[in-house]
């Protein structure tokens, strides 16, 4: 072999090494989210419940909910701090999203069996008229918020619709859900 092959070679073999060495650094960056580190999901290899871990987290290491007040359907003007104490589900959801059409027809049904709990949903849709007609038509019964400059979707960073948050009792995020849920699977989000 000649010396230049072999200084190939070599350059190669530590190219390859230091591959190596960033693909799982990169990797994980790639596929995190935009989610605050604070989001529960499931259980952990030792089957402890992350909610659980979470909530005994400092509240210094958790994401506190962007308080905004918008006026409701109903003409009434509503803050997320409103509701300080209590367990909220912020929905943002789309008039023209199938997902999220068959997605609020659940939410209605829960909050019909369980009218205690704070629902707050917010339409991504700059048409006040639009959104009136179809919560008019399809006779849902919880809180839609009107947000005709989509400025809280934007805070939020929900970028994909559905997306629900839930929020704890102190006002920390405790769960983000981009995409539809089942009934059950919205009832388990909930904490129901």
């Amino acid at each position: 072999m000649r010396k230049r092959d072999i200084v190939i070679i070599v350059v190669v073999i530590l190219m390859a090494v230091i591959a190596m060495m960033f693909i799982p650094y990169y990797s994980k960056k790639l596929t995190e989210k935009n989610i605050p580190e604070n989001t529960i999901s499931g259980t952990n290899e030792n089957g402890k419940d992350e909610e659980e871990i979470n909530n005994n987290e400092p509240e210094e290491n958790k994401e506190k909910a962007i308080d905004f007040t918008l006026m409701s359907l109903a003409g009434d003007e509503i803050s997320l701090s409103d509701f300080k104490g209590e367990k909220v589900f912020l929905h943002f959801w789309g008039p023209n999203c199938p997902p999220c059409i068959s997605e609020l027809e659940y939410i209605n049904e829960i909050y019909k069996e369980n009218p205690y709990i704070v629902i707050l949903t917010i339409p991504a849709e700059r048409n006040k008229s639009v959104v009136e007609k179809y919560v008019s038509e399809n006779g849902y019964e919880f809180i839609v918020l009107v947000d005709l400059e989509i400025r809280v979707k934007e805070e939020y960073k929900a970028s994909k619709m559905p997306t629900s948050i839930l929020i704890d009792e102190k006002g920390y995020i405790t769960d983000i859900h981009e995409g539809a849920m089942s009934k059950d699977e919205l009832i388990e989000f909930m904490g129901l």
